[in-house]
C-alpha cells in the first residue's frame, strides 16, 4: 500500500514538473547588435557591408511528444564582406545568439562556401545537379555516431571543444585568414555530396560519362590538398541520377585524412581517424 502511493505521489510529481517544463514563453531580444559589436564585427569581417535590420518572429510549440520550442521575437542583418581570396561572402547576423556562437556557423559557412563555390561548381561545370549538391564543413564535433561505448568519447569530447570555442571570445577575422590557416587552427572535417545532372541519361553513355565525374573527383580532391596541406580531412561523393544504371554502380567515394588520400575507410571511420589525429593538439 505505501509502495502504491509513493508510485502515485512520484507520477504526480512528474507531471507537474512537465506541465511547468512544457509552458510556452514569449522571448524578446532588442539589443541594436551592430552597434553594440561595432569593434567586434570589424575584426571579423574587416570592410564590410551591413544590410537593413529585419524582424523575425518565430511561434512557440509544444508537443505532447517531447517538442518545445518558445515564441521568439528577434532582429536579423545580412552582412556582406570579402574573403582573403577576394570573395564575396554573405552571412546572417541576429541578436538573440551571442556574436561569439554565431561566428563559428559563419567560419563553417564561408569554409563550405568556398569549397564548393571554388572547386566543385568549377570542376563540375555543366554537368551538376546543383539542388542536391552540397559542401558541408564540421568544426569541432563532427564525430556524431559509435558502434559502441568505447567509441562514446570522442564525440563528447567534441561538443565540448566546440562549447568551449562558443563560450570564448576570441575574434577570428575571417576577411584575412587563408583556408589553409583556417583549416589549421581549427580540427576540421568536409564533407561534399556530388550529385549529376544525368538522371535521363543512358546506360550506353554512361559509363565514360561517370568514369570522367570520378577522375574529376580526384582532381578536385588533389588541388584541394595542394591549397590547404595537413589540414584537408575529406570525405567527397559523387552520386549520379542516371535510373537507367543499377543503384549500386552510381556512386564512388575519395577520402583525404591530413592532407593524404586514404584508402579502406567510410565516412563513420575517416572521422574517428580525424579525431586520433588531432590527439595531443586540439584535445
Amino acid at each position: 500500500m505505501k509502495r502504491t502511493i509513493a508510485t502515485l505521489l512520484a507520477c504526480i510529481m512528474l507531471l507537474t514538473l512537465a506541465a511547468c517544463g512544457h509552458r510556452i514563453k514569449h522571448l524578446v531580444y532588442t539589443d541594436d547588435y551592430p552597434t553594440v559589436y561595432q569593434e567586434e564585427l570589424k575584426e571579423i569581417f574587416g570592410d564590410y557591408t551591413l544590410g537593413e535590420r529585419i524582424e523575425q518572429h518565430s511561434e512557440g510549440e509544444d508537443c505532447s511528444c517531447g517538442y518545445h520550442r518558445d515564441t521568439l521575437d528577434w532582429y536579423e542583418w545580412q552582412i556582406t564582406y570579402r574573403d582573403a581570396c577576394g570573395q564575396t561572402m554573405t552571412c546572417t547576423m541576429n541578436n538573440y545568439q551571442t556574436l561569439y556562437y554565431q561566428q563559428y556557423e559563419w567560419i563553417e559557412d564561408q569554409i563550405g562556401t568556398h569549397f564548393f563555390t571554388g572547386y566543385v561548381e568549377r570542376y563540375y561545370d555543366g554537368l551538376l545537379w546543383g539542388r542536391g549538391s552540397y559542401c558541408f564543413c564540421s568544426l569541432g564535433d563532427f564525430v556524431n555516431s559509435y558502434s559502441n561505448k568505447g567509441e562514446e568519447s570522442p564525440m563528447e569530447i567534441g561538443k565540448a571543444y566546440r562549447k568551449n570555442l562558443e563560450q570564448s571570445e576570441d575574434r577570428v577575422p575571417l576577411y584575412a585568414l587563408r583556408y589553409s590557416d583556417l583549416l589549421d587552427r581549427y580540427p576540421i572535417v568536409l564533407s561534399i555530396f556530388v550529385q549529376l545532372d544525368d538522371e535521363t541519361m543512358e546506360e550506353r553513355d554512361w559509363e565514360a560519362h561517370f568514369n570522367d565525374a570520378a577522375c574529376r573527383l580526384e582532381a578536385m580532391a588533389a588541388e584541394m590538398a595542394e591549397e590547404i596541406g595537413d589540414g584537408l580531412n575529406l570525405k567527397a561523393q559523387v552520386y549520379s541520377r542516371a535510373e537507367s544504371v543499377e543503384l549500386n554502380r552510381r556512386k564512388t567515394w575519395i577520402y583525404y585524412l591530413r592532407g593524404e588520400q586514404t584508402k579502406d575507410v567510410d565516412p563513420f571511420s575517416l572521422d574517428h581517424m580525424v579525431f586520433e589525429s588531432y590527439m595531443g593538439k586540439f584535445w
